[in-house]
């Protein structure tokens, strides 16, 4: 059994509301930096969070950063009882996946199961095809 954690003085917060502050805003500066000449007109930095406790963090990073953003929620649930395995369920853009299913399976060790399913089209892509 691990240790438990040491008792916070008064029962307040682990770290205080400026240091977070300025922990986001540099992250929001490093994400900046690395993505302003990566995306293409009309594209966004996408941020992914787990659905429950997120938004506030989502929310001032989003501030922070210099490049167009959206914000998606990943939901987190037990795939069986005591089994240690979990579902992800999320909906993101195939653009994104693309080549994902090789690094999926390297990251679970070939042990992850991933399943696909369509949800319609966001928007229309202009062009040849």
């Amino acid at each position: 059994m691990a240790p438990a954690p040491p008792a916070r003085p008064g029962g307040g917060a682990v770290h205080d509301r400026d240091r977070i502050a300025e922990r986001v805003a540099a992250l929001g500066a490093a994400i900046s930096v690395d993505y302003s000449a990566r995306l293409a007109d009309g594209d966004a930095v996408v941020l992914v969070g787990v659905l429950r406790g997120c938004l506030p963090f989502l929310a001032d990073l989003a501030r922070t950063l210099r490049v167009d953003s959206e914000i998606d929620f990943l939901a987190i649930s037990r795939f069986a009882p005591n089994s240690g395995r979990v579902r992800l369920t999320c909906r993101v853009a195939t653009r994104a996946l693309m080549g994902f299913r090789t690094e999926f399976t390297s990251l679970t060790s070939g042990t992850g199961i991933m399943t696909f399913s369509s949800a319609g089209h966001d928007r229309e892509v202009q062009g040849l095809v």
